[in-house]
């Protein structure tokens, strides 16, 4: 549950249970919408994918040049969101064709869920896992990424 500690200002809240948000984004900031599937994308996949299921996932159709072009825009958006909501950009990494968020940065409503369930799982009395099992069910929203369309 490492995730969930520690909740300083830096964090950045992101909730993909029923429809993505981003909190906290400064009025005047745009988060451009396949910024924001692609955000939702890296956070159903644990916070990191490679750059070839990135592009066949969410961009199949265009030219692999065009795909990488608009993925690093998407990329660039993400990384401009984050700067002004927590003053660093620390928080999405691309190395040798593979992106990563770096999950201590940041409070997703799914993390936070799966971790609970897990604690539930794991719980040595009863009480500690309905008490996990109360935490899964208050953090959810709705459905994944609800009334998106996403693929």
């Amino acid at each position: 549950m490492g995730r969930q500690t520690d909740a300083g200002a830096n964090r950045i809240r992101v909730q993909v249970l029923g429809t993505p948000t981003i909190l906290g984004v400064p009025d005047g900031q745009h988060v451009r919408p396949q910024a924001m599937e692609f955000l939702v994308y890296l956070i159903v996949r644990g916070g990191s994918a490679y750059q070839h299921d990135i592009l066949s996932d969410l961009l199949p159709e265009p030219a692999h040049r065009l795909a990488t072009q608009r993925l690093h825009t998407y990329t660039y958006n993400l990384r401009q969101i984050f700067r002004s909501i927590s003053g660093n950009n620390t928080h999405l990494r691309l190395r040798r064709h593979h992106y990563t968020l770096n999950t201590d940065a940041f409070d997703v409503d799914l993390w936070t869920m799966r971790d609970a369930i897990t604690a539930a799982q794991h719980a040595t009395s009863p009480a500690a896992s309905t008490a996990a099992l109360r935490h899964a069910i208050s953090v959810y929203r709705g459905p994944l990424a609800a009334n998106t369309g996403y693929l």
